[in-house]
């Protein structure tokens, strides 16, 4: 038998009591809150620029979660939608050029 000492050893020490977790890696949680009437992009717009100004090294990724990030999501979607009613809005219009000229003939 080989005694555990050979393997392993430990000290005492401080250590945290939990340790949080965003998926598999360790995170914190850094919450804010907006003046009232405030939209919610502009915070979002702080956000980034303060990551910008501090340098933030390459090895920290910062994500948004929560309202914000149900809020960045939506804007990402935002471009197929303005695509998708101006294609309806041409297409309205088409039709309705072809059923002035069936009346008129």
């Amino acid at each position: 038998m080989v005694p555990l000492a050979a393997l392993s050893h430990y000290n005492a020490g401080n250590a945290p009591l939990s340790v949080n977790h965003q998926g598999l890696f360790v995170a914190a949680t850094i919450s804010f809150n907006l003046l009232p009437g405030a939209p919610l992009g502009d915070g979002i717009g702080e956000i980034d620029k303060a990551i910008r100004e501090i340098r933030m090294p390459a090895s920290i990724h910062g994500a948004l979660a929560g309202t914000a990030q149900v809020f960045a999501q939506s804007l990402s979607d935002e471009p197929i939608l303005i695509g998708a009613a101006i294609a309806g809005i041409v297409a309205s219009l088409l039709l309705a050029m072809l059923s002035l000229n069936d009346l008129a003939s």
